[in-house]
């Protein structure tokens, strides 16, 4: 039969289905020869201030020291890999794995130890699991061959023949399924398909199958055993390929994670720098437009001109004394406004662009009986909307949220340039006069 094994654990194969009886195995790969004679394996840090879950794993055929500090590692296929000394984390020779000889005692203990500390490092990550998963199912394959009784001599399995591990060596009578019947049998040797024996008559070699279930238990063959032996190397061997493949596919997804993260890290700075680029060239173009006659100009209000906007303000912020009230204070009553200031910027053509227009608001609150609060405000003609505010002195409790609430839309300005006499004609004379 076939076993589902790769081949290059066609070794532990064929050890699964052995007893322990007094053969030699023989295997393609020799079972103790797990890395390149001369060479090891090697967990290290390409950086030594990296942390240790950041290491990797290299079998290495040869290693050359690169000065003091670093040493190079060389691959059977030719592969390198540059370490510093501070940033290796453990380096295994070949001979503390490549054993010849491996039986119960002080090197089985010590191959133990050797297993265990390369068991810890696997768990480092995903690389070094994969680098090191095929060295140590074949490592612990050899424990578990030992501890089920053989023993490794020279590369080679040999299955203990000392009757002291047959529970019953010397049968009187040995009677086969066949009806055979064998007088004095005393086992000899036995593999996994027939055991050996001599009798009264002379030798025999026959197949485990034609004994009865007492004599072969007799004679140290439990089928059982053998097969609840092998199906748990099956199972183990099939474990460990499949935490290989389920790290490989973590390292793999976690590359594709960090490269979808990279990708719009990327793309989120590109639309940045495309929203400040479109910012920049919206303010070159503003900039222009006004370099080529959208400059404005402050103007020179007459005595006359001015008074003329006081009243139309007056008139306006009068009309709405309570509203601009409440957007400045929290309670009280309007009493009556006084304008007293009015500057205007003009835009070239002559026409009112902005108006800046000091205003005192007198009131009447509950507790303050005389109060006063004198605003300025900044009018957009174009927009027509209040674009600045602000309070430059109270005598009362004036509103945290001030905002552009309320004074929108007086009109002012555009009556005012509406009008074809008076203050426009007034400010448009004086700027001809200027030119």
């Amino acid at each position: 039969m076939r076993l589902p094994f790769p081949s290059r654990y066609a070794w532990l194969a064929v050890l699964c289905t052995t007893l322990a009886t007094g053969v030699r195995v023989h295997s393609q790969t020799p079972p103790g020869q797990l890395l390149p004679p001369g060479g090891g394996l090697v967990i290290y840090k390409e950086q030594a201030f990296l942390a240790d879950n950041l290491a990797g794993a290299m079998i290495y055929a040869k290693s050359v020291p690169r000065g003091p500090t670093t040493t190079l590692f060389v691959g059977a296929g030719g592969e390198q890999a540059i370490a510093p000394s501070d940033g290796i984390l453990e380096v295994i020779a070949s001979e503390d794995i490549n054993v010849s000889d491996l039986s119960p005692g002080p090197n089985l203990n010590q191959y133990k130890g050797t297993l265990g500390r390369l068991e810890e490092l696997s768990r480092l990550n995903a690389q070094v699991a994969s680098v090191t998963a095929p060295v140590l199912g074949q490592m612990r394959a050899n424990v578990q061959m030992v501890e089920g009784g053989k023993s490794l001599v020279n590369g080679e399995w040999i299955i203990q023949t000392n009757q002291s591990g047959v529970p019953q060596p010397n049968l009187k009578t040995l009677t086969t399924t066949d009806g055979d019947t064998y007088k004095d049998a005393t086992y000899k040797s036995s593999d996994d398909k027939k055991v050996s024996f001599s009798h009264a008559d002379g030798a025999a070699s026959i197949s485990w199958d034609k004994l009865r279930q007492e004599d072969q238990l007799a004679w140290g063959f439990d089928a059982e055993k053998l097969r609840t032996e092998k199906l748990a190397a099956e199972q183990k061997v099939a474990a460990e390929l499949l935490a290989q493949k389920k790290a490989e596919a973590e390292k793999l997804a976690a590359e594709q994670k960090a490269a979808q993260e990279r990708a719009a890290a990327e793309q989120k700075i590109a639309q940045e720098k495309a929203a400040a680029d479109a910012l920049a060239l919206a303010a070159a173009r503003e900039k222009k437009a006004e370099e080529s006659g959208q400059q404005t100009a402050q103007a020179q209000l007459s005595g006359q001109e001015e008074e003329n906007l006081k009243s139309l303000w007056a008139q306006n912020l009068t009309e709405h004394m309570q509203d601009i009230f409440h957007h400045f204070h929290p309670t009280g009553t309007a009493k009556s406004v006084k304008v007293n200031e009015v500057a205007c910027t003009l835009k070239r053509d002559g026409s009112v662009r902005q108006a800046t227009v000091r205003f005192t608001l007198y009131w009447e609150g509950p507790v303050t009986k005389d109060g006063y609060t004198q605003i300025e405000l900044v009018y957009d003609v174009e927009i027509d909307r209040v674009i600045a505010e602000r309070v430059l002195i109270t005598n009362g409790l004036t509103n945290s949220d001030i905002g552009n609430a309320v004074i929108k839309g007086l009109g002012i300005y555009m009556q005012y340039n509406a009008e074809k006499e008076g203050a426009e004609q007034a400010v448009q004379s004086q700027l001809n006069g200027q030119q």
